[in-house]
């Protein structure tokens, strides 16, 4: 199982109360770039896990790749806390030097409630004006 997983599953455990889940605000993302693509996923990793590891507890660093090119990176990564004020120290650190290159993030925070959705019934409408793009 992957360590950022262990993590995770560690950090959710109630071990005996509910005192030990953490809420919302405690978990936190930010969205990353200025790095050159052409880097390898493990470069960009390891460089963004010491420039931010004074701002929180990094529960794990999501490097994408180009779908349409496995040798290049995609050009944002996200970065994850656990931690209050974690992001907002992270964003502090905007446009300072990475080994090379600038750092820029962003909050990039998540859904109250992600998988929540709303069912529309919707009644008299001409159907001879609908049409599919």
């Amino acid at each position: 199982m992957d360590v950022s997983v262990e993590k995770g599953l560690e950090l959710l455990s109630l071990n005996g109360s509910d005192a030990s889940i953490l809420e919302s605000r405690e978990i936190g993302r930010i969205i990353v770039e200025g790095y050159d693509t052409r880097l390898s996923p493990g470069v960009v990793e390891s460089a963004l896990r010491k420039f931010y590891s004074s701002c929180g507890e990094i529960t794990d660093v999501y490097v994408r790749r180009d779908g349409r090119n496995e040798n290049t990176l995609w050009h944002s990564t996200f970065v994850y806390f656990v931690g209050e004020g974690a992001v907002d120290k992270a964003l502090q650190l905007n446009g300072n030097d990475v080994g090379g290159w600038e750092a820029s993030a962003k909050a990039f925070p998540f859904q109250p409630r992600p998988y929540d959705f709303v069912i529309v019934r919707v009644e008299g409408f001409d159907t001879s004006l609908f049409f599919f793009f």
